[in-house]
């Protein structure tokens, strides 16, 4: 049966719609008429009906507007077809804006609106039997899923399972997503595992899977449709993380938990796995996520890469150095599960990197007797202590090496002040204190935050604003005494400098004094 409605103005309208309703369909019902804008909005919420012919130009409101205040019937699958007098594009515009399914011009022939009832009828029949058979569906997925959970969860931890199976299964239970993440959370006490308790927290903020009967705690797998940038999606699943591990805190339940990197494709997860039981296996009563970047004072992890190292075998602390340089290892033997080899391999790249660092600075360091005894050493703990050993050395050499260019530095500005008024390049000064124009140009930058040209002009300039003020030389005499040969050079750089022309600089001074 199909409930059906006629909203419409005009009487005789209506008593022909219901005759010619009455005449050509036997399974229609037909609800009460409406006559004016709030009826319908009145009678169409009461009733529910299948189908509504509605008149645009009625009083009260009209049918546009009634229309704009059905959202929910009409997303409920009632169809609207709208009834006019005028052909005008805008009000059919206006019409399919808020929801309507058709839009017909008066007089409708009998013809006509026949075939368009038989049409929106099998219309709806074909969205109540899809309706029905996702119901249907839904109803034996949600019988099942507890199974299908367990059993994705168990070959997630047994890597039995292809990429394509799993995929099928995420798909089954509507869970393909971006990005997947898996967060283990351990049992800290030998107590019974509240296993319906993790899997309701959890499942309270979205749609996840949970393990059931697993000795050591839960295993979650995490769909992340992502909408923002990384660190928000790493941001949110901290979140969520702290929020599982407070509520079980509340029922007096003291948990671990480990979270591994974010992974696209399903193929992955076996690998999400295994980062996050190795994470959750190194901590207890906290949160860790396997990921080299700093996400945040909300968890321990802390990021470490190679510059942060190399910058601390520059910088001259060498407690520092020593605590860093264990920190590095740790991430790379524990925090990332790394084979030896592999922690190996990262040592020379670091070292690779250091010596870059150091041909940069044009600074000359030996480390090439070292890179060779790492290759041939296979003992990680002799690798270690050699490397540390040899930072230590180099820290110090360094510390010795910048406390000789401060004194470079020195000589320079010296040589400067009294040389200032020649003709002096970085070259010249550089070949007075005997270091490289290279490196006396980045001391000038590192320790004065300027360049060597930039520092001439300041002092030339400072000593052309003395003499303006105190002297009566011309500006032509001033401009060679301070170093320049070319007095129109000099007064654009001066204008340039201070903002106004030498002249007027003179001027202003007289003028205030």
């Amino acid at each position: 049966m199909y409930k059906i409605m006629i909203a419409d103005d005009e009487l005789i309208e209506r008593k022909a719609f219901r005759l010619m309703i009455q005449k050509h369909f036997n399974d229609l019902e037909l609800v009460p008429d409406a006559a004016t804008g709030n009826d319908v909005i009145r009678i169409v919420k009461q009733y529910k009906p299948d189908i509504l012919f509605l008149d645009i130009q009625m009083p009260q409101k009209n049918g546009l507007d009634a229309l704009q205040e059905l959202t929910e019937e009409i997303n409920n699958s009632m169809k609207v077809i709208i009834l006019s007098a005028y052909d005008k594009f805008e009000y059919a515009q206006m019409a399919m804006k808020y929801g309507a399914s058709d839009f017909l011009l008066k007089p409708v022939h009998r013809h006509d609106m026949i075939n368009v009832i038989n049409s929106y009828i099998k219309k709806i029949d074909e969205e109540r039997y899809s309706n029905a058979e996702n119901e249907n569906f839904s109803k034996r997925i949600n019988m099942i899923s507890p199974h299908i959970e367990n059993e994705i969860i168990y070959h997630v931890i047994n890597n039995s399972k292809t990429f394509m199976e799993l995929h099928l299964y995420l798909k089954a239970l509507n869970l393909e997503a971006e990005d997947y993440v898996i967060i283990i959370v351990k049992n800290c006490k030998k107590i019974l595992w509240p296993v319906e308790t993790v899997a309701e927290v959890s499942k309270e903020i979205t749609h996840c899977i949970v393990s059931k009967n697993l000795e050591f705690g839960s295993v979650i797998l995490l769909p992340i449709n992502q909408q923002t940038e990384k660190f928000d999606s790493i941001s949110w699943v901290m979140n969520y993380a702290q929020y599982i591990m407070q509520k079980l805190k509340e029922k007096g339940i003291s948990s671990s938990i480990g979270i591994s990197k974010f992974y696209s494709e399903t193929k992955s997860i076996f690998e999400c796995y295994r980062q996050a039981f190795v994470i959750g296996n190194k901590i207890t009563g906290e949160i860790l996520q396997y990921n080299e970047n700093d996400i945040g004072s909300n968890t321990n992890y802390h990021s470490f890469e190679y510059n942060t190292l190399i910058e601390l075998v520059f910088c001259g602390d060498e407690e520092k150095l020593s605590n860093s340089f264990s920190e590095f290892l740790r991430n790379l033997m524990i925090l990332n599960a790394i084979s030896q080899s592999q922690v190996k391999q990262k040592v020379i790249e670091m070292f690779i990197k250091i010596d870059e660092k150091l041909q940069q600075d044009m600074l000359k360091f030996e480390n090439k007797v070292m890179l060779k005894k790492i290759e041939s050493t296979e003992n990680i703990l002799l690798i270690t202590d050699f490397i540390e050993k040899y930072l230590i050395q180099l820290n110090q050499k360094l510390i010795q090496n910048n406390q000789e260019l401060n004194v470079a530095l020195i000589k320079a500005l010296e040589y400067i002040k009294q040389n200032y008024m020649k003709e002096i390049t970085l070259i010249d000064v550089a070949e007075q204190v005997q270091i490289s124009s290279f490196y006396l140009s980045k001391l000038f930058k590192l320790n004065l935050k300027k360049n060597f040209t930039d520092y001439i002009t300041e002092m030339r300039i400072k000593k052309a604003k003395e003499l303006l003020v105190s002297t009566n030389k011309s500006i032509k005499e001033i401009t060679y005494e301070i170093g320049y040969n070319n007095p129109t050079y000099f007064c654009q750089v001066f204008k340039k400098t201070i903002g106004k022309s030498a002249s007027q600089f003179r001027k202003e001074y007289y003028f205030y004094k």
